[in-house]
């Protein structure tokens, strides 16, 4: 019985079809729309990009200057404490460690504040560029 009235329903539809003219103008609003996001993809990946490589630059060259003050940042850091025995056995000890993570901990901020600057300045680049349409 329910199925018979499910036939009957389906038999009994026939929606009405738009004309091809209008089809037609809905299928180019919808692949000017696809193309649209398409360029916006590729447009966010080549930020993303540019951003991943200046954030990469700046780690590295943050990094190899770094390394290259480890030295004088451990002698400055053993030169304030030569007066407190204590803290100073505690720097002698771990000193190069904190060192260490200083060096890594301002590294990774700059290298995060590079990336999130290149992310802003694009944003403001492709802001102010001419839009295609």
């Amino acid at each position: 019985m329910e199925e018979d009235k499910l036939h009957r329903l389906f038999a009994e539809y026939e929606p009405a079809l738009s004309p091809d003219d209008e089809f037609m103008r809905r299928l180019e609003q919808n692949l000017q729309t696809v193309e649209l996001v398409k360029q916006r993809v590729e447009q966010m990946h080549r930020k993303n990009s540019l951003a991943i490589a200046v954030a990469t630059i700046t780690g590295f060259v943050l990094g190899v200057l770094s390394t290259f003050c480890y030295p004088y940042l451990t002698a400055w850091l053993n030169g304030l404490t030569i007066e407190a025995a204590d803290l100073a056995r505690l720097v002698s000890d771990y000193g190069n460690v904190a060192v260490w993570g200083l060096m890594a901990l301002v590294v990774g901020i700059a290298t995060y504040c590079a990336y999130d600057i290149t992310i802003i300045a694009t944003r403001k680049f492709a802001l102010a560029s001419p839009r295609h349409h």
